[in-house]
């Protein structure tokens, strides 16, 4: 029996239209060659896409590659941002704004940013007033956290004699000093100090409690402004004060500035009261660890 023409093109139509359904519905797990050829160019379709497209037909085959980028974010981006904290390896600033960044592990874990600043830095000043001829070499060592902070200074006064005989009086000073940073943010912070000072002179040695106040204000960048002041009564009279811009380069930082000291004995080496006021420029570098 011959079939009509109409019947074999509605065959012909529907086992065409069957073939083309079967491929796009079954293209993960198809054998033929329309599967393959349809999950070749979907797979191409999808590399194409953005990774944060959010299709469903791409969601098993950017699993992976997400996985390695949330390694990656956790690590420099989710967990990453921006504040205020210690920031290691920096001479200026100690405390200020910049990146926080967290290690790559599923439990929370502390910053890597030190809490912990050490410094060692030399200073030199030069006498140029109250008609004094010499200068002043010193030695700083120190660490300080968020709050407390303990430096030690050594120094030699370098002074010509005051009796004509042209020749040169030496001072050695040794100061030991806690700290207490009471107010600290963005800007700067201003420390509270204790201590004791020893002065090695050339006929007594004198060891007196010392107090003071120091701070610094973090103006621009690497640049910074520091200044102190300490103060000794008994049982020799001291006034130390200091003031100038310091500028960092990397662990690297740069002071000027100018330095008063004022040193009284009381007269407590032979009855008659003996002071000296340096006055002078000071330059130093420093080292942060």
């Amino acid at each position: 029996m011959r079939c009509p023409h109409w019947l074999m093109t509605s065959l012909t139509v529907a086992l065409l239209h069957a073939g083309v359904a079967e491929a796009r519905f079954g293209k993960s797990g198809s054998g033929g060659s329309s599967g393959r050829s349809s999950s070749s160019s979907s797979s191409s379709s999808h590399g194409a896409a953005p990774a944060n497209s959010g299709s469903s037909s791409s969601s098993s085959s950017s699993s992976s590659s997400s996985g390695n980028r949330s390694s990656w974010g956790t690590r420099y981006g989710s967990n990453s941002g921006y504040g205020y904290g210690y920031f290691g390896g920096a001479f200026v600033p100690w405390y200020g704004y910049g990146p926080r960044v967290r290690l790559a592990t599923p439990a929370p874990v502390a910053e890597t940013e030190s809490t912990v600043r050490a410094t060692a830095a030399v200073d030199l000043m030069v006498f140029v007033a109250n008609q004094q001829r010499g200068f002043t070499l010193g030695l700083t060592a120190g660490f300080e956290g968020e709050r407390f902070g303990f430096n030690l200074t050594g120094q030699n006064i370098s002074v010509k004699a005051d009796d004509g005989s042209g020749t040169t009086d030496n001072l050695q000073q040794l100061s030991a000093h806690l700290s207490f940073a009471f107010l600290t943010g963005q800007y700067g912070r201003l420390r509270a100090e204790a201590g004791a000072d020893v002065v090695f002179a050339p006929s007594a040695v004198l060891l007196a409690p010392t107090l003071g106040v120091s701070g610094t204000l973090w103006i621009v960048g690497p640049l910074a402004f520091e200044s102190s002041v300490y103060a000794s009564v008994y049982p020799f009279w001291q006034l130390d004060w200091r003031a100038g811009l310091v500028i960092g380069a990397g662990p690297i930082g740069f002071k000027l500035g100018w330095r008063t000291q004022v040193l009284d004995d009381r007269g407590v080496v032979d009855g008659i009261v003996h002071r000296d006021v340096f006055m002078g420029p000071t330059a130093g570098m420093g080292f942060a660890f």
